[in-house]
């Protein structure tokens, strides 16, 4: 692998969905941070199980995804090409690569170091909004194929199905608005959490403005399947399931824990489809709640701070990605070892 110098950047962003939504300012900006990388047929870009230090565009040729699944070996996930992200999982969640990457022939990318990428939300907050744009749209439509993969997979195994009892609670349990002091949580202690470090304090007040303070029992469902127009959460107290349902089988993708946020993607960004995912309290939560409204509102008012917010809730989706990769090769795996 060998890199090439920054000025050849822009020439090779030519004819890419990078080149037709940055201007001309912000492809000097993602030149001056980024470098082109080159590989050949057959090297590893991105190995499974270790952590990537950036993301990845590619600009010409070909990888495969591939993954280690016990019992089958290694199992081709996907072919990807030109426009194509790899690396974001690892590179914005800060873990573990869930797969590996392989150049099949000669391959240029585009290398945005993860400590680059961060500071953007700050510096560059339009051009990030842009590059996350790009990315959740692909990570979305990765997902919808792999769910459709899931459900398949689901028919065949031998999860239990939801009781028409469970389905009653479910349908009956409302969450209902209560105050910070309420829900045992000190306005300070918002201010203090992880998730709005990259927040001014006046930002923070803002949202607490236009939030509700939610208390939800165990199984209450705050957003559904299919929903478009569900509101964006931020978890103070309990626990939130993130699921995947199919005529009654409930599949786990992930137990979601204090100071986590998630949303639907079609409330900040109509482009794309309703809610695939299912969130349901698994015990007694309170929640920060923005509705769709509010969050429109933000945008017309505060683009500044909706381009934090958006990409607060990119990234909650994106760390989601890896629930589904993690549940697609637990499920094949069940079934192979049957």
């Amino acid at each position: 692998m060998m890199t090439q110098d920054k000025e050849d950047i822009k020439q090779q962003l030519a004819h890419t969905s990078l080149q037709q939504i940055l201007d001309e300012a912000e492809l000097t900006t993602l030149s001056e941070h980024a470098q082109l990388k080159y590989f050949k047929a057959g090297d590893l870009i991105l190995s499974q199980g270790k952590k990537s230090d950036g993301l990845y565009f590619i600009l010409q040729g070909k990888v495969i995804i591939t993954a280690k699944i016990l019992g089958e070996g290694i199992t081709q996930i996907a072919v990807l090409s030109r426009d194509n992200f790899i690396g974001e999982i690892s590179a914005i969640d800060q873990g573990l690569c869930a797969t590996s990457v392989s150049a099949t022939e000669d391959v240029v990318c585009l290398f945005i170091s993860t400590a680059a990428f961060n500071m953007y939300v700050l510096f560059f907050p339009a051009l990030k909004h842009k590059l996350m744009t790009l990315i959740i749209k692909e990570v979305f439509h990765r997902i919808v194929n792999l769910r459709s993969k899931i459900i398949e997979l689901m028919t065949q195994t031998d999860m239990p199905t939801r009781s028409m009892f469970s389905e009653m609670i479910q349908s009956f349990s409302r969450p209902k608005t209560i105050s910070l002091t309420e829900a045992d949580i000190a306005q300070e202690d918002v201010y203090s959490l992880p998730i709005f470090s990259n927040f001014t304090r006046e930002e923070v007040t803002i949202l607490l403005d236009k939030a509700y303070v939610i208390s939800a029992a165990t199984h209450t469902e705050l957003i559904t399947e299919g929903e478009k127009h569900a509101a964006c959460y931020l978890i103070l107290h309990g626990a939130v399931q993130a699921n995947i349902i199919n005529e009654g089988k409930v599949a786990k993708l992930a137990v979601l824990s204090p100071k986590t946020i998630f949303g639907t993607l079609s409330s900040i960004n109509h482009a794309l489809l309703p809610s695939i995912i299912n969130y349901t309290t698994c015990e007694r939560a309170q929640l920060l709640m923005l509705n769709e409204n509010t969050i429109a509102q933000l945008k017309e008012s505060n683009i500044f701070l909706w381009y934090k917010l958006y990409d607060l809730i990119c990234i909650s989706f994106i760390k989601l990605e890896r629930s589904v990769d993690k549940l697609e090769v637990r499920l094949s795996t069940e079934i192979y070892n049957r």
